[in-house]
Protein backbone atom coordinates (compact mmCIF):
# COMPACT_ATOMS: atom_id res chain seq x y z
CA UNK A 1 0.00 0.00 0.00
CA UNK A 2 1.31 3.47 -0.91
CA UNK A 3 1.46 5.58 2.22
CA UNK A 4 -0.40 8.87 2.23
CA UNK A 5 1.93 11.87 1.94
CA UNK A 6 2.50 14.23 4.83
CA UNK A 7 1.17 17.70 3.98
CA UNK A 8 2.28 20.99 5.57
CA UNK A 9 -0.18 23.85 6.09
CA UNK A 10 0.50 27.21 7.70
CA UNK A 11 -1.27 30.19 9.21
CA UNK A 12 0.02 33.73 9.81
CA UNK A 13 -1.21 36.11 12.49
CA UNK A 14 0.26 39.56 13.19
CA UNK A 15 0.68 41.74 16.26
CA UNK A 16 2.41 44.92 17.38
CA UNK A 17 4.52 45.00 20.51
CA UNK A 18 7.36 46.82 22.24
CA UNK A 19 10.43 45.25 23.81
CA UNK A 20 14.01 45.86 24.77
CA UNK A 21 16.84 43.39 24.64
CA UNK A 22 18.64 43.40 27.93
CA UNK A 23 20.12 40.55 29.96
CA UNK A 24 19.93 41.40 33.69
CA UNK A 25 22.98 39.22 34.38
CA UNK A 26 25.17 41.53 32.27
CA UNK A 27 26.38 45.07 32.94
CA UNK A 28 25.02 48.06 31.03
CA UNK A 29 28.16 48.22 28.90
CA UNK A 30 28.00 44.50 28.10
CA UNK A 31 24.33 44.80 27.12
CA UNK A 32 25.11 47.72 24.80
CA UNK A 33 27.93 45.80 23.14
CA UNK A 34 25.73 42.73 22.72
CA UNK A 35 22.43 44.29 21.66
CA UNK A 36 23.36 47.74 20.30
CA UNK A 37 20.37 50.07 19.85
CA UNK A 38 17.99 47.24 20.71
CA UNK A 39 18.94 47.68 24.35
CA UNK A 40 16.50 50.63 24.31
CA UNK A 41 12.74 50.22 24.38
CA UNK A 42 11.40 50.04 20.81
CA UNK A 43 8.58 48.43 18.85
CA UNK A 44 8.00 46.01 15.98
CA UNK A 45 5.25 44.79 13.69
CA UNK A 46 5.51 41.03 14.25
CA UNK A 47 4.33 38.15 12.06
CA UNK A 48 3.75 34.80 13.73
CA UNK A 49 3.80 31.88 11.27
CA UNK A 50 2.75 28.44 12.50
CA UNK A 51 3.28 25.39 10.30
CA UNK A 52 1.68 22.04 11.12
CA UNK A 53 2.06 18.74 9.29
CA UNK A 54 -0.01 15.60 8.99
CA UNK A 55 -2.11 13.32 6.85
CA UNK A 56 -5.18 14.62 5.03
CA UNK A 57 -8.43 13.59 6.72
CA UNK A 58 -10.65 11.71 4.26
CA UNK A 59 -13.87 13.29 5.53
CA UNK A 60 -12.84 16.95 5.83
CA UNK A 61 -10.03 17.15 3.27
CA UNK A 62 -8.02 19.04 5.90
CA UNK A 63 -4.80 18.34 7.72
CA UNK A 64 -6.20 20.81 10.25
CA UNK A 65 -8.97 23.38 9.95
CA UNK A 66 -7.08 26.68 9.61
CA UNK A 67 -9.89 28.55 11.37
CA UNK A 68 -9.22 26.38 14.42
CA UNK A 69 -5.47 27.00 14.12
CA UNK A 70 -6.14 30.75 13.93
CA UNK A 71 -8.31 30.58 17.06
CA UNK A 72 -5.58 28.72 18.97
CA UNK A 73 -2.98 31.30 17.90
CA UNK A 74 -5.24 34.16 18.97
CA UNK A 75 -6.18 32.66 22.33
CA UNK A 76 -2.77 31.34 23.34
CA UNK A 77 -0.52 34.11 22.03
CA UNK A 78 -1.88 37.11 20.12
CA UNK A 79 -4.40 38.41 22.65
CA UNK A 80 -1.67 38.34 25.32
CA UNK A 81 1.06 40.16 23.39
CA UNK A 82 -0.64 42.56 20.96
CA UNK A 83 0.08 46.20 21.86
CA UNK A 84 2.01 45.12 24.97
CA UNK A 85 5.47 45.67 26.37
CA UNK A 86 6.88 42.15 26.16
CA UNK A 87 9.33 42.83 28.99
CA UNK A 88 6.76 43.94 31.57
CA UNK A 89 3.18 43.23 30.47
CA UNK A 90 3.16 39.47 29.77
CA UNK A 91 3.56 37.34 32.92
CA UNK A 92 4.60 34.17 31.07
CA UNK A 93 7.45 36.06 29.35
CA UNK A 94 8.98 37.28 32.60
CA UNK A 95 12.65 36.40 32.92
CA UNK A 96 13.03 35.94 29.17
CA UNK A 97 15.16 38.13 26.90
CA UNK A 98 12.45 38.67 24.23
CA UNK A 99 14.46 37.92 21.11
CA UNK A 100 12.61 36.47 18.13
CA UNK A 101 14.20 33.09 18.86
CA UNK A 102 13.09 33.01 22.50
CA UNK A 103 9.61 34.19 21.58
CA UNK A 104 9.29 31.42 18.97
CA UNK A 105 10.19 28.74 21.51
CA UNK A 106 7.88 30.07 24.23
CA UNK A 107 5.00 30.70 21.83
CA UNK A 108 5.27 27.13 20.53
CA UNK A 109 5.17 25.68 24.04
CA UNK A 110 1.84 27.44 24.56
CA UNK A 111 0.46 26.57 21.13
CA UNK A 112 1.25 22.87 21.09
CA UNK A 113 -0.79 22.22 24.24
CA UNK A 114 -3.94 23.04 22.24
CA UNK A 115 -3.08 21.41 18.90
CA UNK A 116 -4.04 17.87 17.87
CA UNK A 117 -1.24 15.39 18.53
CA UNK A 118 -1.48 14.25 14.90
CA UNK A 119 -0.11 17.56 13.58
CA UNK A 120 2.70 18.20 16.08
CA UNK A 121 4.35 14.78 16.47
CA UNK A 122 5.04 13.31 13.02
CA UNK A 123 5.66 9.59 12.75
CA UNK A 124 9.33 8.70 12.91
CA UNK A 125 10.29 7.71 9.33
CA UNK A 126 12.32 4.82 10.74
CA UNK A 127 9.10 3.38 12.21
CA UNK A 128 6.69 4.25 9.39
CA UNK A 129 4.38 1.32 8.70
CA UNK A 130 6.17 -1.02 11.09
CA UNK A 131 3.99 -3.32 13.14
CA UNK A 132 4.14 -3.01 16.91
CA UNK A 133 6.05 -6.25 17.46
CA UNK A 134 9.13 -4.90 15.66
CA UNK A 135 8.55 -1.15 16.00
CA UNK A 136 10.94 -0.51 18.90
CA UNK A 137 14.34 -1.76 19.99
CA UNK A 138 16.21 -2.07 23.28
CA UNK A 139 17.76 1.34 22.54
CA UNK A 140 14.31 2.90 23.00
CA UNK A 141 14.19 1.79 26.63
CA UNK A 142 16.09 4.94 27.57
CA UNK A 143 12.82 6.86 27.30
CA UNK A 144 11.73 5.35 30.62
CA UNK A 145 12.14 7.29 33.83
CA UNK A 146 13.92 5.52 36.68
CA UNK A 147 10.56 4.59 38.26
CA UNK A 148 9.27 3.28 34.93
CA UNK A 149 12.42 1.29 34.16
CA UNK A 150 12.27 -0.37 37.59
CA UNK A 151 8.74 -1.58 36.87
CA UNK A 152 8.72 -2.28 33.13
CA UNK A 153 12.33 -3.05 32.17
CA UNK A 154 14.21 -4.12 35.30
CA UNK A 155 16.71 -6.39 33.51
CA UNK A 156 19.46 -5.65 31.01
CA UNK A 157 18.06 -8.24 28.61
CA UNK A 158 14.62 -6.67 28.20
CA UNK A 159 13.64 -6.64 24.51
CA UNK A 160 10.44 -4.97 23.22
CA UNK A 161 10.57 -7.17 20.12
CA UNK A 162 10.23 -10.24 22.33
CA UNK A 163 7.91 -8.71 24.94
CA UNK A 164 4.64 -7.31 23.57
CA UNK A 165 3.65 -5.63 26.83
CA UNK A 166 6.97 -3.77 26.87
CA UNK A 167 6.33 -2.61 23.30
CA UNK A 168 3.00 -1.15 24.40
CA UNK A 169 4.69 0.73 27.25
CA UNK A 170 7.12 2.25 24.73
CA UNK A 171 4.23 3.18 22.45
CA UNK A 172 2.60 5.16 25.27
CA UNK A 173 5.78 7.19 25.73
CA UNK A 174 7.30 7.46 22.27
CA UNK A 175 4.13 7.77 20.19
CA UNK A 176 1.23 8.72 22.46
CA UNK A 177 -0.61 10.35 19.57
CA UNK A 178 -0.58 7.08 17.64
CA UNK A 179 -2.04 5.26 20.63
CA UNK A 180 -4.72 7.95 20.99
CA UNK A 181 -5.75 7.44 17.36
CA UNK A 182 -6.20 3.74 18.07
CA UNK A 183 -8.31 4.11 21.20
CA UNK A 184 -10.55 6.70 19.53
CA UNK A 185 -11.73 3.82 17.35
CA UNK A 186 -12.23 1.47 20.33
CA UNK A 187 -15.59 2.69 21.56
CA UNK A 188 -16.91 1.06 24.71
CA UNK A 189 -20.18 -0.85 24.56
CA UNK A 190 -23.09 1.47 25.47
CA UNK A 191 -24.02 -1.04 28.17
CA UNK A 192 -20.75 -0.36 29.99
CA UNK A 193 -21.29 3.37 29.81
CA UNK A 194 -24.87 2.94 31.02
CA UNK A 195 -23.73 0.71 33.90
CA UNK A 196 -21.47 3.41 35.34
CA UNK A 197 -23.07 5.27 38.27
CA UNK A 198 -24.69 8.53 37.22
CA UNK A 199 -23.94 10.61 40.30
CA UNK A 200 -20.81 9.94 42.36
CA UNK A 201 -18.89 12.26 44.62
CA UNK A 202 -15.36 10.99 43.96
CA UNK A 203 -14.00 8.77 41.20
CA UNK A 204 -10.44 7.54 40.71
CA UNK A 205 -9.42 6.15 37.33
CA UNK A 206 -6.18 4.16 37.28
CA UNK A 207 -4.25 3.95 34.02
CA UNK A 208 -6.34 6.70 32.45
CA UNK A 209 -4.27 6.84 29.26
CA UNK A 210 -5.42 9.59 26.91
CA UNK A 211 -8.95 9.62 28.29
CA UNK A 212 -10.99 6.86 26.64
CA UNK A 213 -13.04 6.44 29.84
CA UNK A 214 -12.20 9.71 31.60
CA UNK A 215 -14.43 11.77 29.33
CA UNK A 216 -17.40 9.65 30.46
CA UNK A 217 -16.41 9.83 34.12
CA UNK A 218 -16.38 13.63 34.30
CA UNK A 219 -20.10 13.55 33.48
CA UNK A 220 -20.70 11.34 36.52
CA UNK A 221 -18.33 12.39 39.29
CA UNK A 222 -18.09 15.69 41.10
CA UNK A 223 -14.36 15.05 41.52
CA UNK A 224 -12.36 12.78 39.21
CA UNK A 225 -8.72 11.83 39.73
CA UNK A 226 -7.15 10.39 36.58
CA UNK A 227 -3.88 8.58 37.31
CA UNK A 228 -1.54 7.88 34.39
CA UNK A 229 2.22 7.15 34.48
CA UNK A 230 3.06 8.02 30.85
CA UNK A 231 3.76 11.76 30.51
CA UNK A 232 2.76 11.97 26.84
CA UNK A 233 -0.64 10.44 27.52
CA UNK A 234 -1.15 12.78 30.47
CA UNK A 235 -0.55 15.76 28.19
CA UNK A 236 -3.11 14.54 25.66
CA UNK A 237 -5.65 13.95 28.43
CA UNK A 238 -5.04 17.38 29.93
CA UNK A 239 -5.71 19.00 26.55
CA UNK A 240 -8.95 17.06 26.14
CA UNK A 241 -10.13 18.02 29.60
CA UNK A 242 -9.34 21.69 28.99
CA UNK A 243 -11.78 21.65 26.06
CA UNK A 244 -14.48 19.48 27.67
CA UNK A 245 -17.62 20.41 29.56
CA UNK A 246 -17.02 19.57 33.22
CA UNK A 247 -13.31 19.10 32.47
CA UNK A 248 -12.57 21.23 35.52
CA UNK A 249 -13.85 18.39 37.68
CA UNK A 250 -10.82 16.26 36.85
CA UNK A 251 -7.20 16.43 37.85
CA UNK A 252 -4.53 14.35 36.18
CA UNK A 253 -1.81 12.77 38.31
CA UNK A 254 1.31 10.72 37.76
CA UNK A 255 1.22 7.35 39.50
CA UNK A 256 1.52 3.57 39.26
CA UNK A 257 -0.77 0.69 40.21
CA UNK A 258 1.48 -0.48 43.03
CA UNK A 259 1.65 2.94 44.70
CA UNK A 260 -1.47 4.96 44.00
CA UNK A 261 -1.08 8.61 45.16
CA UNK A 262 -4.51 8.70 46.82
CA UNK A 263 -5.51 8.31 50.50
CA UNK A 264 -7.23 5.15 51.73
CA UNK A 265 -11.03 5.20 51.41
CA UNK A 266 -10.91 8.29 49.19
CA UNK A 267 -13.22 7.28 46.32
CA UNK A 268 -16.76 6.05 45.79
CA UNK A 269 -15.80 4.45 42.47
CA UNK A 270 -12.36 3.18 41.48
CA UNK A 271 -12.05 2.08 37.87
CA UNK A 272 -9.47 0.86 35.36
CA UNK A 273 -10.11 0.28 31.67
CA UNK A 274 -8.10 -2.28 29.67
CA UNK A 275 -4.93 -1.84 31.72
CA UNK A 276 -5.01 -4.15 34.75
CA UNK A 277 -3.51 -7.63 34.28
CA UNK A 278 -2.31 -10.36 36.67
CA UNK A 279 1.28 -9.38 35.83
CA UNK A 280 2.92 -7.33 38.63
CA UNK A 281 4.20 -4.67 36.19
CA UNK A 282 0.61 -3.97 35.12
CA UNK A 283 -1.06 -4.13 38.49
CA UNK A 284 -1.29 -7.74 39.57
CA UNK A 285 -2.44 -8.56 43.09
CA UNK A 286 -0.67 -5.54 44.54
CA UNK A 287 -2.37 -3.18 42.09
CA UNK A 288 -5.78 -4.71 42.71
CA UNK A 289 -5.24 -4.37 46.46
CA UNK A 290 -4.28 -0.73 45.99
CA UNK A 291 -7.49 -0.05 44.04
CA UNK A 292 -9.50 -1.62 46.84
CA UNK A 293 -7.54 0.34 49.47
CA UNK A 294 -8.49 3.72 48.02
CA UNK A 295 -12.17 2.78 47.63
CA UNK A 296 -14.33 3.75 50.58
CA UNK A 297 -16.96 1.57 52.32
CA UNK A 298 -20.05 1.23 50.15
CA UNK A 299 -18.03 2.05 47.06
CA UNK A 300 -17.20 -0.07 44.04
CA UNK A 301 -14.07 -1.18 42.19
CA UNK A 302 -14.69 -1.83 38.48
CA UNK A 303 -12.37 -3.35 35.90
CA UNK A 304 -13.58 -2.42 32.40
CA UNK A 305 -12.64 -4.70 29.50
CA UNK A 306 -10.76 -7.16 31.76
CA UNK A 307 -8.22 -9.51 30.19
CA UNK A 308 -8.40 -12.33 32.78
CA UNK A 309 -11.87 -13.04 34.14
CA UNK A 310 -10.80 -16.11 36.11
CA UNK A 311 -8.13 -14.21 38.04
CA UNK A 312 -10.72 -11.64 39.11
CA UNK A 313 -13.44 -14.20 39.83
CA UNK A 314 -11.41 -15.98 42.52
CA UNK A 315 -10.94 -12.56 44.13
CA UNK A 316 -14.72 -12.13 44.51
CA UNK A 317 -15.31 -9.96 41.43
CA UNK A 318 -18.66 -10.27 39.66
CA UNK A 319 -18.80 -10.40 35.86
CA UNK A 320 -21.10 -8.57 33.42
CA UNK A 321 -21.13 -8.76 29.65
CA UNK A 322 -23.32 -6.82 27.22
CA UNK A 323 -24.58 -8.35 23.98
CA UNK A 324 -24.63 -6.93 20.48
CA UNK A 325 -22.44 -6.61 17.41
CA UNK A 326 -19.45 -4.31 17.85
CA UNK A 327 -16.91 -2.79 15.48
CA UNK A 328 -13.97 -0.44 15.68
CA UNK A 329 -14.85 2.88 14.05
CA UNK A 330 -11.83 4.57 12.52
CA UNK A 331 -11.80 8.10 11.13
CA UNK A 332 -11.49 6.75 7.59
CA UNK A 333 -10.81 3.54 5.67
CA UNK A 334 -7.26 4.76 5.07
CA UNK A 335 -6.71 5.12 8.81
CA UNK A 336 -8.25 1.68 9.41
CA UNK A 337 -5.69 0.13 7.06
CA UNK A 338 -2.79 2.16 8.46
CA UNK A 339 -3.52 1.22 12.08
CA UNK A 340 -4.35 -2.40 11.26
CA UNK A 341 -0.92 -2.77 9.65
CA UNK A 342 0.66 -1.61 12.92
CA UNK A 343 -1.57 -3.21 15.55
CA UNK A 344 -3.39 -6.04 13.75
CA UNK A 345 -1.06 -7.06 10.91
CA UNK A 346 -2.71 -10.46 10.39
CA UNK A 347 -5.99 -8.72 9.63
CA UNK A 348 -4.59 -5.86 7.55
CA UNK A 349 -5.32 -7.44 4.17
CA UNK A 350 -8.97 -8.10 5.07
CA UNK A 351 -9.34 -4.58 6.48
CA UNK A 352 -8.01 -3.21 3.20
CA UNK A 353 -10.33 -5.40 1.12
CA UNK A 354 -13.44 -4.49 3.13
CA UNK A 355 -13.14 -0.85 2.06
CA UNK A 356 -14.87 0.44 5.19
CA UNK A 357 -13.81 2.55 8.14
CA UNK A 358 -15.88 0.22 10.37
CA UNK A 359 -14.09 -3.02 11.22
CA UNK A 360 -15.85 -5.73 13.30
CA UNK A 361 -13.77 -6.96 16.20
CA UNK A 362 -13.94 -10.56 15.00
CA UNK A 363 -12.04 -9.50 11.87
CA UNK A 364 -9.21 -8.23 14.09
CA UNK A 365 -9.28 -11.35 16.25
CA UNK A 366 -9.81 -9.54 19.56
CA UNK A 367 -12.59 -9.49 22.13
CA UNK A 368 -14.64 -6.29 21.94
CA UNK A 369 -14.92 -3.88 24.90
CA UNK A 370 -18.27 -5.22 26.06
CA UNK A 371 -17.60 -6.59 29.57
CA UNK A 372 -16.57 -5.62 33.07
CA UNK A 373 -15.84 -7.11 36.47
CA UNK A 374 -16.76 -5.34 39.69
CA UNK A 375 -16.57 -5.70 43.45
CA UNK A 376 -18.57 -3.84 46.08
CA UNK A 377 -16.42 -2.73 49.02
CA UNK A 378 -18.22 -3.47 52.29
CA UNK A 379 -15.56 -3.04 54.97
Amino acid sequence: MTSQPTVLVSRRETFNAAHQLRNPRLSDDENRRLFGKCVNLHGHNYALDVVVAGKINDDSGYVMDLKVLSEVMQQQVIQHVDHRNLNTDVPWLQGCVPTAENLAVIFWERLKRELPESVIIPEDPARAGRELSCRYTAADLQVFTADEARRFAPDDGCDPQADQTLAWELLYRLEPGLYDRLIRAERLHPGIVGWLPRSVQRIVEVGAGSGRLTMELIERGQEVVAIEPAAGLRRILERKLARADHGCRARVMNGFFDELPVPSGFADLVVACSVLTPEPCHGGDVGLAEMERICGPGGCVAIIWPNNIGWLAVRDYHYRSFAGAMAMEFASHREAVELAEIFYPRAAAEVRDRGSRRVPYHVLGVNPPRDLAFKDITR
